[in-house]
C-alpha cells in the first residue's frame, strides 16, 4: 500500500502535462486560421481591379448610325407593295447585309460593356424574319436608336463605365464583402477560441482522472485539498480505503482479474457514496473519499456502509472481497493532517484483522457521541 505524502506539487506537473498534450494532437486554431487565411485571399481577389476591356472604338458608333439609316431607308423599298420592282430582289439583298452588318455592331457595343436600349437593341440587331411573331422598327425607333448612338459616342465608355455582368464588384458590393469577411473571421476566432477552451478542459479530463477505474486520480485529489485548505473552513471528513489481500487476488487469479476486482470496487464506491461526496483512486488498491460537511460520527456511518456493501457486492473472484477503512475528520484547513489521520486508522484497521472501520483517536471524541456499531475499533 503506497504511503507518499501529500502535496500541491501535482499544481505544476499539470500544466507540463496540458502543454505536452496540446502540442501533440492536432490543433484545430491551426486549423482556424487557415480558414480566415483562405477568407482573406477571397477578398483580395474580389476587391483586385480587373483589366479594363478596350474602350469601344468611336467608328463603332459611326458605323452603327450608318447602319441604321441605310437600314431605315430600305426597308420601305423592301416592302411587300414593291415586290413588282425590277431591282427589289437587289434591294432585299441589299437589306440583309446591312441587317447582318447591325447584328454584328451591337455585338461589339456589348463585349465594350454598354448596356443598349431595347429600341437600340431591335433596330440594330436581326429585322424579323416575314411570317415570324415581331413587328419591323417603325422610322421613329431608328430616329431614337441614331440619338442613343450620339449620346454614347459623345463620351469613352469602358467595361467599368456602365453597369454589365462583367463590370466586377461595385464599390457597395465590396464594402458588404468585406463586411461579411470580417464578420467570418470574427466567428473564425471565436470558433478558435471555444475550441481550444473546450480541448484544454477535456486534456485537463484525462490528467486528473485514473484510467482504470474511471475515478478521479491521485492528482486531481491534490488539487481538492488544497482548493479546501484555501477555502472558508467547513466540517470535512476522510476515508481512506483499502482492498484487503489485493496481492494475494492478484497472485492466485492473475492481473486482469485484478484489473476487474478494482473496477467493480470502484463502481460499488460509487453507489455507495452521497451526491456531495468525493471520490479517488489513491494508489494501487486503495482508494480516498473526501466527505464535505460532515463530522466524525456521520463519517464512520458512511464508512460502514462502504465496508459492508463491498463485503456482499459480485465480483469476479470465489469469496468476494472485503476492504478496511480509516476515518479522519476535522476542519478544512487542516486537511493535510485529516487524511494522514486517516491513513494511520487504516493501518490500525489492518493491523486488527482487516475488514473493519476504524477511526482516528476516537478516544478524544466528545462524550456521548460514541457511536455503536461495527465500525468501532478496538
Amino acid at each position: 500500500m503506497p504511503r507518499t505524502s501529500l502535496t500541491s506539487g501535482a499544481l505544476a506537473n499539470d500544466r507540463a502535462i496540458v502543454k505536452r498534450a496540446r502540442h501533440s494532437t492536432d490543433d484545430p486554431m491551426m486549423r482556424c486560421r487557415a480558414f480566415a487565411f483562405i477568407l482573406m485571399l477571397m477578398l483580395m481577389a474580389a476587391i483586385a481591379p480587373a483589366a479594363p476591356a478596350a474602350a469601344a472604338d468611336t467608328n463603332v458608333f459611326e458605323n452603327a448610325i450608318g447602319v441604321l439609316r441605310e437600314e431605315s431607308s430600305l426597308l420601305p423599298q423592301a416592302g411587300p407593295a414593291n415586290s413588282s420592282a425590277s431591282n427589289y430582289a437587289q434591294i432585299r439583298t441589299q437589306l440583309q447585309t446591312v441587317d447582318g452588318m447591325g447584328d454584328d455592331l451591337l455585338q461589339q457595343l456589348v463585349a465594350a460593356g454598354i448596356s443598349p436600349s431595347s429600341t437600340l437593341t431591335r433596330t440594330l440587331g436581326r429585322l424579323p424574319v416575314p411570317g415570324s411573331p415581331g413587328s419591323i422598327p417603325a422610322p421613329r425607333d431608328y430616329a431614337t436608336a441614331i440619338g442613343e448612338l450620339r449620346t454614347l459616342a459623345a463620351g469613352p465608355r469602358t467595361v467599368g463605365a456602365t453597369p454589365s455582368a462583367s463590370a466586377g464588384l461595385s464599390r457597395g458590393g465590396i464594402i458588404a464583402l468585406g463586411a461579411g469577411v470580417l464578420a467570418a473571421l470574427g466567428g473564425v476566432a471565436g470558433l478558435a477560441m471555444w475550441l481550444r477552451r473546450r480541448r484544454d478542459a477535456e486534456l485537463l479530463t484525462i490528467a486528473m482522472t485514473d484510467a482504470l477505474t474511471e475515478l478521479c486520480n491521485r492528482r486531481k485529489l491534490d488539487l481538492d485539498i488544497e482548493s479546501l485548505r484555501q477555502g472558508a473552513p467547513v466540517d470535512v471528513a476522510v476515508l481512506m480505503i483499502d482492498v484487503d489481500h489485493f496481492k494475494q487476488i492478484n497472485d492466485l487469479n492473475g492481473h486482469g482479474v485484478g484489473d476487474e476486482v478494482l473496477r467493480r470496487v470502484a463502481s460499488e464506491l460509487r453507489a455507495q457514496m452521497r451526491p456531495d461526496d468525493r471520490l479517488y483512486r489513491y494508489g494501487g488498491e486503495e482508494f480516498c473519499a473526501l466527505l464535505p460537511r460532515t463530522r466524525l460520527l456521520d463519517a464512520g456511518v458512511v464508512g460502514e456502509r462502504v465496508r459492508h456493501g463491498l463485503s456482499i457486492a459480485r465480483m469476479p473472484i470465489d469469496g468476494g472481497v472485503t476492504v478496511s477503512v480509516g476515518v479522519g475528520a476535522g476542519s478544512s484547513p487542516q486537511m493535510i493532517e485529516l487524511v494522514a489521520h486517516a491513513d494511520v486508522a487504516l493501518l490500525d484497521a489492518k493491523r486488527t484483522g482487516r475488514n473493519r472501520v476504524e477511526v482516528w483517536n476516537f478516544a478524544a471524541a466528545p462524550a456521548g457521541s460514541r457511536p455503536s456499531g461495527p465500525f468501532v475499533g478496538g
